[in-house]
């Protein structure tokens, strides 16, 4: 018995842990006890979709990102975030209304430009996925040059 009985013993603590933490964190409203914008606490409700989303939890995912955008419906990152969850879901309709959104919040992203170029092209609507893929490309030679 050589460490593998003390890693996994440690892994499982650490799982109970972020478990229990992620917990606290879903279910108290306040999460910043008064103290913060509905800003940050849906900042704070997107990195735990975030988190759940690459877990493979569509479900849990999709729900506090429904909860962030409830707080701070201008939250960009999160309509990326609740796009590429409709998107796997294969809700598309859904995911362009996001991706439209996160476009009108934020034009400038670059990311959000080439998922949904991306996502364009797995519906075969190449020519506009080349529009979207020249235009977050165009973004970032233009950002390039600015610096």
């Amino acid at each position: 018995m050589t460490g593998k009985p003390c890693g996994f013993i440690f892994s499982l603590a650490f799982l109970s842990l972020v478990h229990l933490l992620t917990g606290c964190v879903t279910t108290q409203t306040d999460v910043f006890s008064g103290k913060g914008t509905d800003r940050q606490a849906a900042e704070a409700y997107w990195q735990l979709s975030s988190a759940y989303l690459q877990r493979g939890q569509l479900q849990h995912a999709e729900q506090h990102a429904q909860y962030a955008l409830s707080l701070y419906s201008k939250h960009a990152k999160t309509h990326h975030l609740l796009a590429t969850i409709a998107q796997k879901k294969q809700q598309t309709n859904l995911a362009e209304r996001y991706f439209k959104s996160l476009l009108s919040l934020d034009p400038y992203t670059i990311e959000g430009r080439m998922d949904y170029a991306a996502f364009l092209e797995s519906q075969q609507r190449y020519q506009l996925a080349i529009d979207a893929g020249l235009n977050a490309y165009n973004q970032a030679h233009a950002l390039r040059e600015i610096r």
